[in-house]
């Protein structure tokens, strides 16, 4: 089930990979995100994570994606550089794509 929400756009910082739709490549990015939430600063949504995905360039195989944590603050780029992560701002229309938990 796929359904669109407005909602305010928010700050993430997370791990990156770029991949392919359905890659094994994501389920194995979150055990190491997870092991490295606690380096990330500013923590918006404590227990909160997103999966974030955007295609590139145009070709639906080619992936964006990351697991992330919603932050507060001016800050986000240099904490995500401090721990070799990403930031990116997240726009404000979301896919919530049927997880157990729909997005506040």
């Amino acid at each position: 089930m796929l359904k669109t929400l407005e909602r305010p756009a928010i700050a993430v910082v997370g791990l990156a990979i770029r991949t392919r739709p359905m890659s094994p490549g994501i389920p194995a990015l979150w055990p190491k995100f997870v092991a490295r939430i606690d380096e990330i600063e500013n923590l918006s949504e404590p227990r909160v994570s997103y999966g974030v995905m955007r295609h590139g360039g145009g070709d639906m195989e080619d992936l964006h994606y990351m697991a992330a944590v919603a932050v507060t603050g001016s800050r986000s780029r240099g904490c995500a550089r401090r721990i070799s992560a990403t930031a990116r701002e997240c726009p404000a229309t979301w896919a919530w794509c049927g997880s157990p938990v729909q997005p506040r």
